[in-house]
C-alpha cells in the first residue's frame, strides 16, 4: 500500500480526491481508502501511482504549492 505523504496529499487536493487537512493517525484509513479507490478507478497499482505522484509533485515544487494554496482561498 502507498504511504500518503505531503506530496500525495497535495496532488489529491489539486485533483479533488482529498478536501481535508493532511492525514493524521485518526483519519489515515479514510485517506488511504480514498487513494485506493482512485487508484482502482484509473487502473493503476497504488504503489506505482504513489511513486509517480511523488516524483511529479516533487518536481513541480513551488508551482504545486501555489495551486494548493489557491484552492484553499
Amino acid at each position: 500500500v502507498a504511504i500518503l505523504d505531503v506530496h500525495i496529499h497535495r496532488a489529491g487536493l489539486i485533483i479533488g480526491i482529498f478536501d481535508t487537512p493532511p492525514p493524521s493517525k485518526s483519519n489515515y484509513r479514510e485517506y488511504e481508502s480514498q487513494f485506493l479507490k482512485f487508484s482502482k478507478k484509473i487502473g493503476e497499482m497504488p504503489a506505482i501511482l504513489d511513486g509517480l505522484i511523488w516524483s511529479h509533485m516533487r518536481s513541480a515544487g513551488r508551482i504545486a504549492l501555489d495551486v494548493v494554496e489557491s484552492r484553499r482561498q
